[in-house]
């Protein structure tokens, strides 16, 4: 055996072993696994990558030993040396900078003596200053980014010795990212005042010397103009403001902006600002209001603003004008209007004004101007009204006149005469006597409306007592009397009669009656008096209106009193005044006459009639006699056997001193207890005397006994299939029962196994307990354990289930529905397929039990994906900053996936959606996990571009042959187009905006333009949303 010597990452060949003996076989060991090779093994040693990640040689000692024929020889050694590869270390670490800038010095080392080292780079496509080789330093560089986007260097260094058992070392990348600086060229705008602008760069537009990284700010000054408002300096990711012109004249401002790129400042450019002002509009008349069907005067609109200024005007005329012009320019013309309502209508004349410049312009704000158009003036009035009259009673002051006036200006006075030297300025006028009024009525604009009204009274209310309607009583306290009244001249008919007490307290009324000669019936005796009210509320009153009644009946009751307790033997003697005799006497308990005796305590009630038939009550109230009873409780005797039976006579009452005596002889006085069953007579007998006798029965009750007939719970589906039949005889009905199950019926059904306790009360808590118990073997159940055989590379998956048995009475039989079945008692099945698959148990009793489970194999299926886009679908390409569908089709059941972009981004979703934001061919990866650990891989190449075309034209001959006679740009996945054409001196001719463009036909303002030299800008927006421009001069050749 000889040593063995190798490099650090290097694979090496199979040590074999060599024997003369036939069969021999060989077992050996390794001291130091860190070089990457097993503990032990058998055979020659197999192929394996050595490692050493250090800086010097590792060693390990491998010990053989050869076994032939059951002999085996002294162990021998070598020795495997793994030697490491030389380290690069780089020093400063990566750098970053901005284009423009230079690199620090790089300084290569190894930590191996004597390390020589060589390094390469490739200039990346956007960098130029790149040094592409060297050996011990990277040199300092001035590397310029020409995009918008960071770009990384890498320099690949290796490092080597020239000694012969060194290995060759490893490459080792050093990075320098450059990170782009913004370029902008200077802009300009015209608006106008209290308009915005908006400057928001962007990269590679109007020309590709335009550099704009993403994230790039600005912060900005601006030039001093007092002449604009809202113009400020400021930061932020775009530069948008609103400026107001606030003088006369056309005013300028420049902002001064410098980009910010991350770490990277460019170089400032300048945005110039011109702001027109806004006209105004001026009105030589104020706002006018006129009657209706007469003429307006003429107005002439004028402006503070000097200039080319011209005017529009546009009239809002509401509904009922007519006669009125809708629109005009400079002047409002004279109109005669009419308004066809009844309400004053206002014509809104809406005028703007508008500045022109060199082709530009600006619009200034709506003013207003009104004429107001007054209705016809009319008038008219109502007056009050009671029943026919305008005053409701005679000499009266509620008469009442209300006017109603319309058209007119709106606006009204009004000046009131009336009698005894009546005036008013109010519109509606009250509390008028009657006679005859005048008002003057004026709206300042119309002649005046006179109206006249006279107001009329009714005739004055008579009334008087009628005497022969009056009914005086025959009983006292009767309510049957009456009184009358007579109308002798009437006012305003129906009349109300309100009929009151000598107090004023509303005794009857009459409402809405024609009747002039009423009668007031069912009264009381007294003093009434009588108003009368009219249709109007006219009131008159009659009083001194008498009903009359005889005295009333008095009646006087004599008694005599009951002379013992419950002896019932008092009586009651009457006497009978006033009313209108004879009389006589009916009681409440059926007796007649004046007399009544042998009366029991209480109340009595005797109804006394004279000789009207006039009638009084009396109610006269017998006592009792002191009380003396007794009101007992007995207690039978509560269980069998028990002699705890109880008397408690609960004396009440009674006169001292007082004697008890028991017919058993007991001395025990009025309370008996632990009675035995019997009868106990008692007598009492107080000092009045009054004697009391009661007797009473002892009761006892049978004696309390149980048992049962229990039922076993045999049944093999019915685990609750016992039951417990409770017997009960003796003790008192009705019993309750209280079972240690918690039920409370005399029976249990339906109950599984175990020990039941019971407790029976009867009706006189008198209990007996028993316990009795049900038996059932323990039933029959199944479980299954469950294995997975997998093969990821042949996609074989198999499960094994093993049954568990318990309970039941055994030999136990077991069944599977499908499977390949195996083992002594048919416990193991083997599948491969889905399904539903029942394992059935039986036991020596019959009793059976089954175990149902779903077979559910995962699919290891294959990965897949689609992707598409927007730009994909509308132009065929996928585009940068345009969102891309990736659609995964992988199939089987797999637990999840993982996709990388290629562009240093991932997720986890299953159908992500990826916008890449540079240009590139990128490798796209899909990993797709399926259950058990099987991991399955599918990978694309997706070249993404900018996504949209832009062609500007350098010539074009509109010369009528159907060949190149328009001048527009060429464009796809483009939108929102804007050409404008320029002359040679910058005047605008031509300008079009759209998503598909006519062209400029070479006219202007329909004359064929000269041949020549002309400038075009374009600007347009990708279907991704940014925006780009173009500029290019070309020429008109006919």
């Amino acid at each position: 055996l000889t040593n063995q010597t190798y490099c650090n990452g290097v694979s090496t060949t199979e040590i074999a072993f060599t024997n003369v003996v036939a069969g021999t076989t060989y077992t050996w060991t390794n001291s130091n696994t860190s070089i990457g090779l097993a503990a032990s093994g058998t055979g020659n040693i197999p192929v394996f990558t050595p490692t050493n990640g250090g800086t010097a040689p590792i060693i390990a000692n491998i010990s053989v030993i050869a076994t032939a024929n059951g002999c085996s020889r002294v162990a021998e050694t070598f020795t495997i040396t793994v030697n490491p590869s030389p380290v690069v270390t780089f020093s400063p670490t990566n750098q970053t900078i901005c284009s423009g800038e230079t690199s620090a010095l790089v300084n290569l080392s190894s930590t191996t003596p004597g390390a020589t080292f060589s390094w390469t780079a490739t200039q990346p496509t956007g960098i130029t200053g790149v040094a592409t080789s060297g050996t011990n330093t990277i040199p300092a560089q001035t590397l310029v980014n020409t995009t918008n986007a960071p770009i990384d260097v890498n320099y690949t260094a290796v490092a080597a010795t020239n000694d012969t058992s060194a290995c060759a070392g490893s490459s080792f990348t050093y990075t320098i990212t450059v990170n782009p600086k913004p370029s902008i060229e200077n802009q300009s705008f015209i608006i106008c005042s209290e308009e915005g602008f908006t400057v928001n760069p962007i990269d590679g537009i109007p020309n590709t010397n335009t550099i704009v990284p993403l994230g790039t700010t600005y912060n900005w000054v601006i030039s001093n103009n007092p002449n604009i408002s809202g113009a400020s300096s400021g930061t932020g990711s775009q530069i948008s403001q609103v400026l107001t012109n606030n003088s006369t004249l056309i005013q300028t401002i420049v902002y001064t902006v410098t980009p910010i790129a991350g770490i990277c400042t460019g170089n400032p450019f300048t945005i110039t600002i011109e702001v027109y002002p806004r006209p105004d509009v001026t009105f030589d008349l104020p706002n006018q209001t006129i009657c209706n069907e007469t003429n307006t005067s003429l107005v002439t609109l004028n402006s503070t603003l000097p200039g080319n200024i011209t005017y529009e005007w546009n009239a809002t005329i509401p509904t009922g004008i007519t006669g009125a012009l809708s629109s005009g320019t400079n002047i409002i013309p004279v109109q005669t209007l009419i308004n066809t309502t009844n309400a004053p209508l206002t014509i809104t004349y809406a005028a703007t004004a508008t500045f022109n410049n060199n082709g530009s312009s600006c619009e200034g704000n709506v003013y207003n101007y009104y004429i107001t158009v007054n209705p016809t003036f009319t008038s008219s009035g109502v007056v009050s009204n009671y029943n026919g009259y305008n005053v409701s009673v005679f000499g009266g002051n509620d008469g009442a006149i209300n006017i109603t006036t319309i058209g007119g200006s709106g606006t009204y006075t009004y000046n009131w005469t009336g009698p005894n030297g009546f005036t008013s300025t109010a519109e509606d006028i009250s509390g008028l006597f009657a006679g005859t009024y005048t008002v003057t009525i004026n709206d300042g604009y119309c002649a005046p409306i006179v109206l006249t009204f006279t107001l009329t009274q009714p005739p004055e209310l008579l009334i008087q007592q009628d005497l022969s309607l009056t009914i005086n009583l025959i009983c006292f306290g009767d309510n049957n009397g009456a009184v009358g009244v007579l109308i002798t001249q009437e006012s305003v008919p129906p009349y109300d009669y309100e009929l009151y007490d000598s107090n004023g307290n509303l005794v009857t009324s009459i409402i809405d009656s024609t009747n002039l000669n009423p009668q007031f019936t069912g009264l009381v005796a007294g003093v009434y008096s009588l108003t009368v009210i009219d249709a109007n509320g006219g009131r008159k009153t009659v009083t001194g209106l008498t009903v009359s009644q005889p005295d009333d009946i008095i009646i006087t009751a004599t008694t005599t009193p009951i002379t013992c307790y419950g002896a019932n033997n008092a009586s009651i003697t009457l006497t009978v005044t006033g009313g209108t005799g004879p009389y006589q006497a009916q009681w409440d308990n059926l007796a007649t006459g004046f007399y009544q005796n042998n009366l029991a305590a209480g109340n009595y009630s005797i109804l006394v009639t004279d000789n009207n038939g006039c009638t009084k009550t009396i109610v006269v109230n017998i006592p009792e006699a002191p009380i003396f009873t007794i009101n007992p409780v007995v207690v039978n005797i509560s269980c069998f056997g028990a002699n705890d039976g109880s008397i408690n006579l609960n004396l009440v009452g009674g006169i001292q001193p007082i004697s008890l005596t028991w017919s058993d002889g007991s001395t025990a006085g009025l309370v008996r207890n632990n009675l035995a069953p019997g009868t106990y007579t008692v007598t009492i007998v107080d000092s009045k005397p009054c004697t009391i006798v009661r007797s009473f029965i002892i009761v006892e009750p049978q004696p309390l006994v149980l048992s049962a007939n229990v039922q076993n719970a045999l049944d093999c589906n019915n685990a609750n299939s016992g039951s417990i039949n409770l017997l009960v005889s003796g003790g008192t009905p009705p019993f309750t029962y209280s079972w240690s199950n918690g039920a409370t019926t005399e029976d249990l059904n339906t109950i599984s196994s175990g020990n039941y306790a019971v407790l029976v009360t009867d009706s006189r808590g008198c209990t007996k307990s028993a316990q009795y118990s049900v038996n059932r073997p323990q039933p029959l159940t199944l479980n299954v354990e469950t294995d997975t055989n997998v093969n990821c590379e042949t996609r074989d998956i198999r499960q094994i289930f093993e049954a568990q048995v318990s309970g039941g009475v055994p030999p136990i039989q077991l069944s599977w529905s499908s499977g390949t079945v195996s083992g002594a008692n048919n416990e193991f099945m083997t599948t491969d397929q889905d399904g539903l698959v029942v394992l059935t148990a039986t036991d020596a009793l019959g009793c059976t039990t089954t175990y149902s489970l779903n077979v559910d194999i995962p699919v290891l299926g294959n990965a897949s994906f689609d992707q598409n886009s927007y730009g994909y679908t509308a132009y065929g390409i996928y585009s940068i900053l345009d969102p891309i569908q990736f659609t995964n089709t992988a199939t089987g059941d797999y637990v999840s996936i993982l996709w990388n972009f290629g562009d240093g981004t991932f997720s986890n979703e299953e159908n992500p959606i990826h916008t890449y934001v540079l240009e590139g061919n990128y490798v796209v990866t899909q990993t797709v996990t399926y259950p058990f650990g099987c991991v399955y891989v599918h990978t694309i190449s997706l070249l993404v571009e900018k996504g949209y075309l832009l062609v500007v034209p350098t010539a074009f001959t509109p010369n009528n042959d159907a060949l190149n006679d328009t001048y527009r740009p060429v464009t796809k996945g483009l939108k929102n187009v804007r050409m404008d054409v320029y002359d040679t001196w910058g005047s605008l001719i031509y300008s079009e905006t759209g998503d598909v463009l006519r062209g400029w036909d070479g006219t202007i303002k329909g004359v064929n333009a000269e041949n020549g030299n002309y400038h075009c800008k374009v600007s347009a927006e990708t279907f991704y949303g940014s925006i780009i421009r173009a500029e290019e001069t070309f020429v008109l050749i006919k």
